[in-house]
């Protein structure tokens, strides 16, 4: 939540959230903080060992990273993990949209390697690239590329 209520402040809390959403590694790493928080968070609430004030602390910052969450990914779903792949990737959810999307871009470029380097693949590695066609998440087969 934004410490400053006024204009400026508030502003400067917009943008600081843009700047997050907008760099995809700053995204990344963000989603990454905010996932471990969660779970430490959850396991201090399951542990039982918290008093009933901790336990609200708990919940209450378990909901402000939640939101956290949905103000980077508010937008992302265009120019984020998977978008190019448009319609074919909303079907996931955003975490998965970005382990998806890593593991597609390391397969790509693993294929772009073996093809400079020895012109043509193994069969394992074609195989392995014949995966993200059957899956329609193949970057070539889309006009805007994650590479």
């Amino acid at each position: 939540m934004p410490r400053d209520q006024d204009p400026q402040g508030r502003r400067l809390w917009e943008r600081f959230w843009r700047v997050l959403r907008e760099d995809d590694r700053l995204a990344d790493r963000t989603y990454d903080v905010l996932e471990q928080f969660l779970s430490t968070t959850e396991d201090a609430i399951e542990s039982g060992n918290l008093d009933d004030a901790g336990t609200k602390r708990a919940e209450k910052f378990t909901q402000q990273c939640e939101m956290s969450w949905q103000r980077v990914n508010r937008g992302r779903d265009r120019n984020g993990a998977l978008g190019w792949a448009g319609q074919h990737a909303t079907a996931h959810p955003p975490q998965s949209r970005r382990v998806i999307a890593s593991l597609i871009a390391a397969i790509a470029r693993h294929r772009a390697d073996v093809l400079r380097e020895f012109g043509k693949p193994t069969a394992s590695d074609a195989e392995l690239w014949d995966v993200m066609a059957r899956l329609g998440l193949d970057p070539r087969d889309y006009d805007t590329r994650d590479r």
